[in-house]
């Protein structure tokens, strides 16, 4: 599995089957002063809307939405859990696809 999933890496949020959730930027946050105690469902103590994902994939591009899509189907075929996080800088508003889907070159 290992070498599978490093074979994807440089690639990004697909949350569950065909439902893509942009990235929101998260604060700046100072760890040395967050509380690493706390009792807090959250993920991560720092970030209070933190979530966990199975594996993240970086880029909209299509190498980075087939990949996402790739390694879902395989954890899923694998009966494992296929929460995959496909994160791109770009503006979602448009849709995902890099300049291939949002430049109008697609058949």
């Amino acid at each position: 599995m290992r070498g599978f999933l490093l074979s994807f890496v440089g690639a990004t949020l697909v949350a569950g089957f065909g439902q893509i959730l942009p990235a929101n930027a998260q604060p700046e946050v100072d760890l040395a002063r967050s509380d690493r105690n706390s009792s807090s469902a959250s993920a991560c103590p720092a970030l209070a809307n933190a979530r966990q994902y199975d594996v993240i994939v970086f880029g909209d591009e299509v190498p980075g939405v087939m990949s996402a899509l790739k390694v879902q189907q395989e954890l899923q075929a694998r009966r494992q859990s296929s929460k995959v996080a496909l994160i791109t800088e770009g503006d979602t508003t448009r849709g995902i696809g890099g300049h291939l889907v949002r430049g109008g070159l697609a058949i």
